[in-house]
């Protein structure tokens, strides 16, 4: 080990805190000695970036996390938001502050700010001593929120980042999962990503109707409502549909249409399904942001009318947000698909320097 290398214990319960952590440490690997503990959700990420996993835990509790810490000798902890209550970040970021240890959070969505770090009562129980924000827009809402404004700091979102780089190697290397997919299903091909639709900050009901995240519209009827409207504008098509990485295996079984080839596809990374499909629907997802960043027509379908389900993508003005199957089936209709894929600018959020920037808070931070 490089006497200069930083000793980092890296750690992430989700697949969109894993994809920044995994940015940071593939750009900069020469700055650090790490050891990744992974929840479940982050696990395929790691995995696919070839990043060694130390430890794998589906939970975790403070005196355990406490013991990791010390087993690991880290000079500092890098890790995700901690939106769920047993997230490993939370019990992770605890032991740290009784140990010394300095802690670095790098949050991957423009909501739920004082959720993420926040037990059931809202006391900022979970904070870690620096949230890493993809823009000002993100800092000044999470300062509305309660968050201390001295341990935010504007680093742009790595991930987001490196997917922006990501699009001329997609471009220029085509894709031999492509190729098997044009040899096999009829185009378009449609990536759906489905996800969740309960609220899981700490503290909230699924049956609280006075929550802004909990949709009162089943997944069901969403998935029957995109059936319907793919099958009044093309004779024939194909559905990818990426289930959420916490998402059981038997929870969305294919559905059986003679003219809509129904996948749901679990192993495959979600961008390389963003990329290769003609449009992308989903809800809320960040992979939302990622498919309209890669130049899909991409489209979020909120279809209550009592819900508020925030979409960052829609927040943005990167996507559209449609309520009802007309308009579903209008953009449908409308959304012309090309060979060529239209990108839009890197935003600010996306800017270049966004991993050494927050290679630069762990620097500081550790020292």
């Amino acid at each position: 080990m490089d006497v200069n290398q930083i000793d980092v214990l890296v750690c992430a319960t989700e697949a969109g805190g894993a994809r920044n952590l995994v940015a940071v440490l593939e750009e900069f690997p020469e700055l650090f000695q790490i050891k990744v503990l992974s929840g479940n959700g982050a696990l395929a990420i790691f995995e696919r970036s070839g990043i060694p996993i130390w430890r794998h835990l589906p939970s975790l509790g403070e005196s355990d996390a406490a013991q990791i810490l010390q087993e690991t000798k880290a000079d500092i902890v890098l890790c995700g938001r901690g939106i769920d209550k047993d997230s490993l970040e939370r019990h992770i970021i605890v032991a740290a502050r009784s140990l010394g240890c300095s802690t670095v959070s790098i949050v991957d969505e423009w909501y739920d700010y004082r959720a993420n770090y926040a037990d059931e009562s809202g006391d900022l129980v979970y904070l870690p001593d620096v949230v890493c924000c993809p823009d000002e827009q993100a800092l000044k809402e999470a300062v509305a929120e309660g968050l201390p404004a001295e341990c935010l700091r504007v680093t742009g979102s790595p991930a987001l980042s490196s997917l922006v780089k990501k699009r001329e190697t997609y471009r220029s290397n085509n894709l031999s999962r492509i190729d098997e997919f044009d040899r096999t299903y009829p185009r378009p091909f449609v990536t759906y990503i489905s996800e969740e639709l309960s609220d899981r900050r700490p503290g909230v009901s699924s049956n609280d109707n006075k929550s802004k995240n909990i949709s009162h519209y089943d997944g069901k009827d969403i998935r029957n409502d995109i059936l319907q409207a793919l099958l009044e504008q093309f004779p024939c098509c194909t559905v990818f549909e990426k289930p959420h990485p916490r998402s059981e295996s038997n929870v969305c079984p294919p559905i059986n249409s003679e003219n809509v080839c129904w996948l749901v596809i679990e192993n495959d990374e979600l961008q390389d399904l963003c990329w290769c499909s003609d449009f992308v629907i989903g809800t809320k997802s960040m992979g939302l942001l990622e498919a309209a960043l890669l130049g899909t027509p991409t489209v979020a379908y909120q279809p209550d009318p009592n819900g508020n389900i925030s979409c960052t993508a829609v927040r943005k003005g990167l996507i559209p947000c449609f309520h009802n199957t007309d308009d579903l089936k209008l953009w449908f209709e409308r959304t012309r698909t090309s060979a060529n894929k239209e990108y839009i600018l890197a935003p600010d959020f996306a800017r270049p320097d966004a991993a050494r920037l927050v290679c630069e808070v762990i620097e500081e931070f550790a020292s």
